[in-house]
């Protein structure tokens, strides 16, 4: 009599996104991209360690020894995925939310396994972007703080058939992987926020925001004009000691001036996802929007807000179609550190 065995183990599992969407366009093209990716993910996983168990469907599901590995094949795969999109122009490339979580399985002889170790990292994978990696949180206090992995807190959601409320970090990915800010397992308000989070990570360790030094100089300024006097020219503010961001109201390149809400929309979801973060210094709505339809300029930007970088963007849209654009300036001399454009179909992803 088969006998089934209970251990801890790192569990992989990995959807494809819109695939529904994908058939219905291309029944052909879409099978080819499915089998070619369960390819690049067996190789991955058996590469580090780890056993496919399943590929019903669209679906890939894996167990590892390592949860270092496990997410070390994950972002081998979606790097992988990512290469092969940018090369691909003769079809819609097929991209892949991945959930790992270190667990309790039950392993059968035949090699399947069960338990809720099992259903969390299938809820997990719920969480992700497309291209993106979520973890639970044993799982990354497991894996600590490693060199080559760094993580995004996206706090806890209440998923489908758990019943605790099931904590989740999204691992930082260069700008391919975005992550649920809003406790829904839905994608609708998830998209565009952390890709820029991602991006001031790069830039961690932080004072917080010294708003006294500003409301001082406004106080100065106020009674020079007061006593019509002319005021002396004010100092640069002090920058921090570590990363500062200012993120300026994004431009609506849209023809339809009614899309002016939408782009600030996108501009406070960012200073807010942006704020989640203790030892990142952001500067505050009410300081950034009074730039809002000004000219940027850097040198200005950096004397008067007292930061060390600037996230400039724009957001387009056109029926169900939107584009945002963000690059990443280092206020000290206007070199762009970072950029990337970003484009969804409202009817099918949504966006807040």
């Amino acid at each position: 009599m088969a006998q089934a065995r209970r251990r801890l183990a790192a569990i992989l599992a990995a959807d494809a996104a819109g695939y529904s969407r994908l058939m219905a366009a291309n029944e052909e093209a879409t099978i080819a991209a499915l089998r070619d990716s369960r390819a690049l993910f067996r190789a991955a996983i058996e590469a580090r360690g780890g056993r496919v168990v399943d590929t019903a469907g669209d679906s890939i599901l894996a167990v590892f020894d390592s949860v270092v590995e496990a997410v070390r094949a994950a972002n081998e795969v979606q790097d992988q995925l990512r290469d092969r999109a940018a090369n691909q122009t003769d079809a819609q490339p097929m991209s892949f939310r991945i959930g790992v979580n270190l667990g309790d399985i039950v392993e059968e002889d035949d090699g399947s396994v069960y338990g809720d170790g099992v259903n969390i990292a299938a809820r997990l994978e719920g969480l992700a972007e497309p291209g993106g990696i979520v973890v639970g949180d044993l799982a990354r206090q497991t894996i600590g703080d490693r060199e080559e992995i760094a993580f995004v807190d996206v706090g806890e959601h209440q998923v489908k058939n758990i019943a605790q409320p099931v904590r989740a970090f999204a691992v930082v990915r260069d700008g391919t992987g975005r992550v649920s800010t809003s406790g829904k397992q839905q994608a609708g308000s998830r998209r565009f926020v952390a890709v820029f989070v991602a991006a001031a990570l790069v830039f961690a360790g932080i004072v917080a925001w010294q708003s006294k030094v500003l409301l001082e100089r406004k106080a100065a300024k106020e009674a020079a004009e007061q006593t019509e006097t002319i005021p002396v020219a004010e100092a640069p503010l002090t920058l921090p000691e570590g990363p500062s961001i200012a993120v300026l109201p994004f431009e609506n390149l849209s023809n339809d001036a009614e899309q002016n809400y939408f782009a600030d929309g996108v501009t406070e979801e960012i200073i807010t996802a942006l704020t989640r973060f203790s030892n990142l210094f952001v500067l505050g709505r009410d300081t950034t929007f009074q730039y809002q339809g000004e000219t940027v300029d850097i040198d200005r930007l950096r004397d008067e807000l007292g930061v060390r970088y600037v996230l400039l963007g724009s957001v387009r849209r056109a029926g169900d179609r939107v584009r945002v654009s963000a690059r990443l300036v280092q206020a000290e001399d206007g070199a762009q550190l970072w950029g990337d454009n970003y484009e969804r179909d409202l009817s099918v992803d949504g966006i807040f």
